[in-house]
């Protein structure tokens, strides 16, 4: 995965937010008059001494006449969430998120939904989750896997109805093999109403090969590829299912039948040739693509699939001029290199027409970088790592 725009966007976030709080404190107008305990626990943070600060504030919620005041709570999350920013990876830690989340839900209780407290409780308990999502999917990158768990879990349960935890803490778990969290995290996901192809696929994988059940695990793909019919994971899981289970041959057959019975469909082609593909029968492979792009002009897995194919050859015609004998090449050299240039030539046309009609396709674009580079247009080339950069901002 990455994370990276997500990751600058939740810095730029932090930052809004820290000066938002620091204006808060500085101007109480601005959520309204505060009594003078609350006014000595905030100032007391202010001068730095946050342990101060938290008994100021421990002893303002214990005076019943300020027990009902969303100014209370909001302000012992505010000292609390300092603690615990001091805190992070102290035993303390935990304490200080129990009591900072508690007080920003007692403000969202007490307060209707369009006043500022209410308002800034909610914001706030939003930071925390994008700091602990954040935290979590900076761990999975390192591969951290236990760590990015933990995290994560804490950012699920700040929102619950948000679905994007659930799916990390399930991807995070099936790369460390704790096949149970991952599936129950899956399906949770899937609950929530939201969709993504590698979630079925990781179910499809998990109930093939830790539940050994593959009528379940074709089901799911079943089921994925009616939403996603393109996508080469989930092909790629089929794939990998039938060769586990010497189907290859059954399911080529039945594809070819496919072919005959509905002839102006471009999924069953484009499927035989992805399993040619993957059985190394790559010129059979292109022409199942190109009957299938014919069918489909619009579908960016088709032309990808092809400028792959194309680049693929490149790349072993280079080998085979780079292992031959200088007497050889001669004879012959001119004939391989008509034959190197002329599927890199296709292969720029057809991921270029890919990348048009996929145009935040980051892979695409790299393999448009490589191919540019081995053509020698290096103008080219420059222009689309151009355009990489702008995306990963």
């Amino acid at each position: 995965m990455s994370f990276n725009a997500t990751y600058l966007n939740n810095v730029t976030m932090h930052a809004a937010r820290a000066f938002l709080m620091l204006f808060i404190l500085l101007h109480p107008t601005v959520l309204g008059a505060r009594p003078r305990s609350i006014t000595q626990a905030i100032t007391a943070l202010e001068q730095g001494d946050a342990p101060q600060a938290q008994a100021l504030i421990d002893q303002a919620t214990q005076e019943p006449s300020l027990q009902n005041l969303p100014c209370t709570w909001y302000y012992r999350g505010v000292i609390y969430e300092k603690l615990l920013r001091e805190q992070i990876t102290t035993e303390q830690a935990a304490n200080c998120l129990k009591h900072t989340l508690a007080a920003y839900r007692k403000v969202l209780a007490l307060t209707s939904r369009y006043t500022q407290y209410h308002s800034f409780a909610k914001a706030n308990l939003y930071g925390l989750w994008a700091y602990y999502l954040d935290w979590g999917r900076r761990s999975y990158r390192r591969e951290a896997f236990e760590d990015a768990i933990t995290q994560l879990a804490i950012a699920r349960d700040i929102r619950p109805q948000d679905p994007r935890a659930y799916l990390y803490i399930g991807v995070a778990a099936h790369q460390n093999a704790d096949y149970d969290l991952a599936w129950s995290n899956y399906e949770q996901y899937l609950a929530l109403g939201a969709k993504d192809p590698a979630v079925y696929r990781g179910m499809a994988c998990i109930a093939f090969t830790q539940h050994h059940n593959p009528v379940q695990a074709r089901a799911i793909l079943a089921q994925a590829l009616t939403q996603y019919p393109w996508d080469h994971g989930l092909l790629q899981e089929q794939v990998e299912q039938h060769k586990a289970l010497g189907s290859m041959a059954d399911w080529m057959s039945a594809l070819q039948q496919q072919i005959v019975e509905a002839p102006r469909k471009a999924i069953y082609p484009y499927y035989l040739g992805y399993v040619c593909e993957q059985q190394g029968e790559y010129l059979k492979a292109l022409e199942y693509y190109q009957k299938a792009s014919k069918l489909a002009p619009r579908e960016a897995a088709l032309w990808q699939q092809q400028g792959l194919m194309h680049y693929q050859q490149a790349a072993e015609s280079a080998q085979r001029i780079n292992e031959m004998p200088p007497e050889a090449f001669q004879q012959v050299g001119r004939v391989h290199l008509s034959v190197y240039k002329e599927h890199l030539n296709q292969a720029k046309r057809c991921l270029k027409k890919a990348s048009a009609l996929q145009p935040y396709s980051l892979l695409l674009l790299e393999c448009l970088r490589h191919v540019y580079d081995r053509l020698q247009m290096p103008a080219s080339a420059k222009a689309v790592q151009q355009r990489m950069r702008r995306l990963r901002q």
